[in-house]
């Protein structure tokens, strides 16, 4: 079964939250290092890819119900 790009949209938001979290105990032990600007950018990208597909899988509902 196909998951819709709604559903698919939760995940990226789930994962991206992880991501926070871990960007914030990073930051709270080791400071501002490197890994924790990777993990900052994972985080930004996965919140980029989750508002994506809501806009799409929003646009594509209504041009079905049209």
């Amino acid at each position: 079964m196909k998951n819709s790009l709604i559903k698919q949209s939760f995940l990226y938001f789930a994962l991206a939250l992880v991501f926070a979290y871990f960007v914030y105990i990073r930051v709270i032990e080791n400071g501002y290092d490197v890994m924790a600007f990777i993990l900052i950018i994972v985080t930004i990208i996965d919140f980029g890819i989750g508002i994506a597909l809501i806009i799409v899988g929003f646009r594509r509902k209504r041009k079905k119900n049209l």
